[in-house]
């Protein structure tokens, strides 16, 4: 079920218990028993006694105060356990959007970090490997493992691009970030909205900044491999002449 759902079978019990118990107390027993048709062996066996004192009421046509006991009870129950697993959808997407936002901002630290050490030792290994061949005394394999370096990290820091990934990934986590914030805040537009269908909403605003993220990340990634193709293109053409 959506959040949706969970609103309208609330709203629903708290029109029965509030009107139709006024009306007519047959109506209102048959309202109770209706209601439990749809849910599992284990819940009907919870509430098994008020079920066989509601059946045994209509089966004999005698509506008296213990039946409208029963029948409140059975709406009471019900009445939390729905409440109770709302609560318990919401409070998982709540946790699955915070461990996206998580995930997304480690990221964020990893490729930002790891753009910082390549760039040192590419800046390092420039600088020093003309002094360091300079030096007789060095083995000869140093500089080799100097320049391998070198030519790694440039190569990392030119067709990964890590400056735009780290971007990306920072915006992705901010507007993940963002989004739970207006709806635990029930701010704009989540105000005015129930239970249910906040959830929903935030299921599908979430969902769809994912989704264009991902399109983002995508053709990102579509245009290193354009130009690795082009640069490969390039190293071949220049090769033959």
């Amino acid at each position: 079920m959506n959040g949706k759902n969970y609103d309208e079978i609330i709203q629903t019990i708290n029109i029965n218990i509030k009107e139709v118990k006024k009306l007519d107390k047959e109506a209102f027993c048959e309202c109770a028993l209706n209601m439990v048709k749809d849910l599992d062996h284990i819940q009907k066996e919870l509430l098994f006694t008020d079920i066989s004192y509601l059946m045994h009421s209509m089966s004999s046509n005698t509506f008296d105060d213990k039946a409208i006991l029963h029948a409140q009870g059975i709406f009471d129950k019900l009445y939390l356990w729905y409440n109770r697993d709302l609560d318990r959808k919401i409070q998982q997407q709540r946790w699955r959007t915070k461990l996206e936002i998580t995930r997304f901002r480690f990221s964020y630290r990893i490729i930002k970090f790891t753009n910082g050490v390549l760039q040192l030792i590419a800046l390092l290994s420039s600088i020093s490997l003309p002094f360091i061949i300079n030096l007789p005394e060095l083995p000869k394999y140093i500089p080799t493992i100097i320049s391998i370096s070198t030519a790694i990290s440039i190569g990392l820091l030119k067709f990964y691009k890590f400056r735009e990934h780290s971007k990306l990934t920072y915006q992705a986590a901010e507007k993940l970030s963002d989004e739970y914030h207006l709806y635990i805040l029930a701010k704009e537009p989540y105000e005015k909205l129930t239970k249910g269908i906040a959830l929903d909403h935030f299921i599908d605003r979430t969902r769809q900044a994912k989704h264009e993220l991902n399109k983002v990340f995508l053709a990102l990634e579509e245009k290193l491999a354009k130009e690795q193709e082009i640069e490969l293109t390039q190293k071949k053409d220049n090769n033959k002449s």
